[in-house]
């Protein structure tokens, strides 16, 4: 698949072998550094990716933790309103007093909707952004996995039962793609 150069010549012809006895094995610098750099790039993408959702777990409990807060002062404030609506028929507190419970009430119920409104959305944001990452892995995945084929390529198998009769080539060889290496008959 790649150039290489044979390094060490692991089977002589006329020996019977099976389809996944190594032959020969060659090296190519390149595509050996190729398959370290794609391995290191895939776990750096895990890293961000855990990373990533350690910081948006963070973030989300934050903004629970505010959404819950608006929320009992939202409660109270209801509580508060009723309470004075009943006071103010008696006639015990003022209307002005009244009014301004009430409003609070009201503002804080707005807040309330927001909060909620701001949570879901935020919950939305944190799975796209989780996808993103999670595409990013899995990219680099493939590549770590296409780099570790072409890195085990250079290990040449026979490919099929059968006896080596013919091995063309020596340790030391420059090989390029598509020469032939290696003759297994059945």
């Amino acid at each position: 698949e790649t150039e290489a150069t044979v390094m060490r010549i692991r089977v002589l012809p006329g020996t019977h072998v099976q389809k996944d006895t190594i032959l020969l094995e060659m090296s190519n610098p390149q595509v050996e550094q190729a398959a370290v750099d794609a391995s290191l790039q895939l776990k750096a993408a895990q890293a961000e990716l855990a990373s990533l959702k350690v910081k948006l777990d963070s973030d989300l409990m934050t903004q629970k933790a505010g959404a819950a807060t608006v929320s009992a002062d939202y409660n109270q404030a209801e509580r508060q309103a009723q309470t004075d609506k009943e006071l103010y028929r008696l006639g015990v507190i003022s209307g002005l007093k009244y009014k301004e419970s009430s409003g609070k009430a009201e503002e804080l119920s707005t807040r309330h909707e927001i909060e909620r409104d701001r949570l879901t959305i935020n919950q939305q944001s944190i799975q796209s952004q989780m996808m993103v990452q999670q595409a990013k892995v899995d990219q680099m995945r493939a590549l770590a996995d296409l780099k570790s084929k072409q890195l085990d390529a250079l290990k040449v198998r026979a490919g099929i039962d059968g006896v080596l009769v013919d091995l063309p080539v020596q340790v030391g060889q420059h090989v390029l793609p598509g020469a032939m290496i290696a003759k297994v008959v059945q």
